[in-house]
């Protein structure tokens, strides 16, 4: 396995990544607990290259382990580490990308490039690993329950479903809510990863993923259809609805794979409508609340993504384009619904009133629910403007409605 020349070495990156270059990480064999080792290479987004794209979340970035890049020492987090020892393992050889390794993340410079084209890489990438950490205990007995919600509750189609919302677990042939699986469902449902705002982008751009628990591979439609239908029968899940965070999770997920399945339409979705979607998903750094989306909206512009600008002169940056843009198209009445997210917090100073704190939990605009018309049996909305098109999907029509109640 590959080491360090000499004891006192340490990684360095070369040289800054400018254009549309990017860095690609191979794994070096190992076993046990042998430090991980990796190559670094160069290559661009016009290049023919096969690789794999992770995502995953940070963790505690206190908690670190070895890392020998290229033959010399560095760092990385124990989340990062954990996937990447899973991978060497199993003996995967082929090139990997991972944001804390192949991007220099002292470099604020390169940093910005980077992220300025993270959808693009992810999109060239031929899979995306979704790591959702190291398989736990109860994972498996968790993963069976959720494959039998699949099977008997993981039709989409509205009329193949129970009149009943309330029905329970019983109504589905599914065990009781006393059973301890349901415990273990809530478990992997609440794995930190469904919290990051950075996943919509992930997943959006991505031509094909996987999602892991350790050596355990789950079907990324089984995670998010069973989020969906308990969220749309919460008596299925008892546990969930005591569980708070998890059932924001639950909401998570319903988003993820609606705005997936909006994708995969040929619909588009602008900044301001997924800033309101992802109300509930979180970021380390405030300002990637904005920039985690900007590669996937159809009218955001990769120039605001600048880690040497403040979060405020990201605001007004933001702000400032969507009302150019719409100045040049005669959208006045979209601009106007827009001053529906303005909400400040005395963290910020001297912020126009036009422009809003994206940074601060808010309940989600009202201009998303123009003139829902119900259905004959008052349970679902037939049509919401929840992306500025008609409703495409159960999974946005339940939960637009469930979310509505926050008005």
């Amino acid at each position: 396995m590959e080491r360090k020349s000499s004891p006192g070495e340490i990684f360095h990156y070369d040289t800054s990544l400018t254009g549309r270059s990017f860095r690609l990480l191979t794994l070096v064999p190992g076993q046990g607990d042998e430090d991980i080792g990796c190559t670094l290479t160069s290559t661009t987004l016009d290049s023919e290259v096969d690789f794999e794209a992770i995502s995953y979340a940070w963790g505690d970035p206190t908690l670190t382990r070895r890392l020998w890049c290229n033959g010399k020492l560095s760092a990385l987090t124990e989340s990062l580490y954990s996937v990447l020892w899973q991978l060497r393992e199993e003996g995967h050889r082929s090139s990997l990308w991972a944001d804390a390794v192949c991007i220099n993340q002292s470099d604020t410079a390169e940093k910005t490039q980077q992220v300025r084209m993270i959808q693009h890489i992810y999109a060239k990438a031929r899979n995306v690993i979704v790591w959702l950490g190291k398989e736990e205990e109860t994972d498996r007995q968790g993963m069976e329950l959720m494959k039998q919600i699949y099977e008997r509750v993981g039709v989409l189609d509205i009329s193949k479903d129970p009149e009943d919302p309330c029905a329970g677990p019983e109504d589905f042939g599914l065990p009781p809510a006393s059973y301890e699986g349901w415990s273990a469902v809530i478990i992997i449902l609440g794995r930190a990863w469904f919290d990051r705002v950075w996943v919509i982008q992930e997943i959006l751009s991505a031509q094909s993923y996987t999602a892991r628990c350790g050596a355990v591979a789950l079907q990324p439609e089984l995670l998010q259809v069973v989020s969906a239908k308990l969220l749309k029968y919460p008596g299925i899940g008892p546990a969930i609805i005591m569980a708070l965070e998890e059932f924001r999770d639950c909401r998570n997920h319903a988003v993820i794979l609606g705005l997936k399945m909006a994708v995969d339409r040929g619909l588009t979705l602008n900044l301001r409508n997924l800033l309101a979607l992802s109300g509930d998903f979180k970021s380390t750094d405030v300002r990637d609340r904005v920039f985690a989306l900007i590669g996937v909206s159809s009218d955001g512009d990769s120039r605001v993504v600048d880690y040497g600008a403040s979060f405020r002169d990201v605001l007004l940056q933001v702000s400032k384009q969507e009302w150019q843009s719409l100045a040049t198209s005669n959208g006045a009445p979209a601009g106007l619904a827009s001053l529906t997210f303005v909400r400040h917090s005395p963290r910020l100073e001297n912020l126009p009133s036009w422009v809003p704190d994206l940074g601060v939990p808010y309940f989600r605009p009202l201009h998303m629910y123009y003139d829902p018309v119900r259905s004959k049996d008052n349970v679902s909305f037939e049509k919401v403007n929840l992306l500025g098109e008609v409703s495409y999907s159960l999974v946005f029509i339940r939960f637009s409605q469930r979310i509505i109640h926050y008005i």
